[in-house]
């Protein structure tokens, strides 16, 4: 197990990729990506040095920033025939208070959904699952999955859309869905969000890391199982025990330990688990995991 945080977009782009099959590159833009055919998938990281890396951040600043590196994402993304899979969003001072109000995650959110709408008009979007955690370097980093394979993108029962969280959450919404599914070769995959210990729109259990970490694999077993994903149009079935990469946050340093012991018992050998140091997008949130399932796609 590791805790450095390596590329989470290009580890599984490795995964899906036979040995010689990547090519690389990097844009002017200073978008650095990896690519494998058949059906093409790329892995890329895009990431800002800016005016507003000392706190207290500019609200607008932060958000123009965050708007100006989305629509190259986008412009690249089009370019090559693909859409966004999934989106890892690296934001610094993400619970600071940003000067003109707010704070960073809020002023964040307001940059990516401006760069939305600036690009695809009113919504609804084409919108990636994604992760949004801080970057404790004084940078904003992306890292992505785009495909020009199929794709089904997942919201989950147990949470509300991201895109209609009340206002309290932020003067504009985060842009993200809970997951997407997507069949490669003869295996099929389902990529979720960063899942957190939260119902509908509110967080369960401050302060208690052990029932956190249970209510996020509860919300991951909403998410892929047999009803879920019947009811976007799926056949496909996943369980817990079928995760094959886990990437799990934690906001207190002493609790890394621990938080390894408990997934150790929850996942099954042949898991990759990581885990990584990161403030969170809530200040009660302790823990958060991405994940990876994967299976033989159906006949």
């Amino acid at each position: 197990m590791r805790r450095e945080r390596a590329d989470a977009a290009l580890q599984l782009l490795q995964m899906w990729s036979a040995e010689g099959e990547q090519s690389t590159g990097c844009e002017q833009s200073g978008l650095v990506w990896s690519l494998c055919r058949e059906p093409q998938a790329v892995g890329a990281r895009l990431e800002e040095l800016a005016a507003w890396i000392e706190q207290p951040c500019s609200l607008e600043t932060l958000a123009a920033t965050t708007s100006s590196l989305y629509d190259t994402l986008f412009r690249f993304v089009e370019e090559r025939g693909l859409k966004l899979l999934r989106v890892w969003n690296y934001v610094p001072h993400i619970l600071a208070p940003c000067a003109g109000g707010g704070l960073g995650y809020q002023a964040f959110n307001a940059g990516r959904y401006q760069a939305f709408q600036a690009h695809f008009g009113p919504p609804p979007w084409p919108v990636p699952a994604a992760t949004a955690v801080a970057n404790a370097e004084p940078r904003l980093r992306i890292e992505f999955l785009a495909t020009n394979g199929s794709a089904h993108f997942l919201e989950n029962p147990k949470q509300r859309p991201a895109q209609r969280y009340s206002a309290r959450w932020g003067r504009l919404p985060p842009v993200f869905v809970r997951g997407v599914s997507y069949v490669r070769g003869a295996q099929a995959w389902l990529i979720a969000s960063g899942t957190a210990s939260v119902v509908g729109e509110e967080t369960l259990h401050p302060g208690q890391l052990a029932a956190q970490l249970e209510q996020s694999l509860s919300n991951l077993g909403a998410l892929v199982n047999e009803e879920n994903l019947q009811a976007h149009g799926l056949q496909q079935a996943f369980t817990l025990q079928q995760l094959r990469w886990v990437r799990a946050y934690c906001t207190r340093p002493q609790d890394l330990e621990e938080l390894r012991r408990l997934l150790q018992a929850r996942l099954a050998e042949s898991c990759g688990l990581e885990l990584c140091h990161a403030a969170l997008c809530r200040e009660d949130l302790l823990v958060e995991l991405d994940a990876l399932f994967g299976v033989d796609a159906p006949a």
